[in-house]
């Protein structure tokens, strides 16, 4: 294993960290839980905002 510090990573330093899809129940599942905002957990409401449709929490973004 490379054991690698801080002051290792540098200002454009680029990681491939793989894919994840998120899922719309996970979405839901998460958001109900942790960030309960209309725009996260109800098709209908979402539809309304500027997005469209049911967008992820952020937290679950920087999460996953």
């Amino acid at each position: 294993m490379n054991i690698r510090y801080a002051e290792d990573y540098k200002a454009g330093d680029v990681f491939d960290l793989g894919t994840y899809d998120v899922t719309h129940d996970e979405i839901i599942e998460f958001s109900k839980k942790y960030d309960p905002f209309p725009f996260h957990i109800d098709d209908q409401a979402a539809q309304e905002t500027v997005f469209g449709g049911i967008i992820s929490s952020g937290w679950l973004t920087a999460l996953v």
